[in-house]
């Protein structure tokens, strides 16, 4: 006779409890298994957060070291660039004082280029040119002194700006109204320097 086949009971000695059967029951076994998730990632987050405030202040500490590193280094320089500054405005107040006697060391030439019958009303001179504005009686010595000007080995690019005749209140002629400019040369020795004084 075939043998029958063994049923196999299974047995739950704990009871259902109906509340999980029930849509809120069951809404909140799923909240509680999705929770455990949630808390497990929001764990994860905190942990990476506090890595990177770790990582964070390691990178500050090393930034502050090496600033106070080149503040040190600044610090060592800046009296170096205090005495190089001092160095400096000596060499200003040193090329300030050779310009202006350079400038007075024109004059003796000039006097030699400008003939008597000119007069001047201004006389401009600088590092690199010179410029006279004045009368001159008569157009003669005019010419002789554009002449000395073009023919002097130490003027160059002689420009006049303005040439007028000038006449006064009756009419009269009372001389030729002139304003030129020329360079001059400081490296072809138009300024000498009296070394020996």
């Amino acid at each position: 006779m075939p043998k029958g086949k063994k049923k196999q009971i299974s047995i739950n000695l704990l009871p259902k409890d109906p509340f999980f059967v029930s849509p809120v029951g069951r809404s909140m076994r799923w909240a509680l298994g999705a929770g455990k998730y949630i808390v497990i990632f929001t764990e994860f987050i905190v942990i990476i957060a506090f890595l990177t405030r770790v990582a964070l202040d390691q990178m500050v500490n090393n930034y502050d070291k090496a600033i106070d590193e080149k503040k040190t280094l600044i610090m060592d320089y800046a009296e170096s660039e205090r005495k190089i500054r001092v160095v400096q405005k000596k060499i200003d107040v040193l090329k300030t004082i050779d310009m202006q006697t350079d400038v007075a060391a024109v004059f003796p030439k000039l006097t030699a280029t400008i003939p008597e019958e000119i007069t001047l009303e201004q006389l401009t001179i600088s590092t690199s040119d010179v410029t006279l504005v004045g009368y001159a009686l008569s157009s003669e010595a005019l010419t002789k002194l554009l002449n000395n000007y073009l023919l002097h080995p130490d003027f160059f690019n002689v420009d006049v700006n303005e040439i007028q005749a000038e006449v006064d209140d009756d009419e009269e002629d009372i001389g030729i109204y002139f304003s030129l400019t020329a360079d001059i040369e400081r490296e072809a020795g138009f300024i000498d320097k009296e070394t020996d004084t």
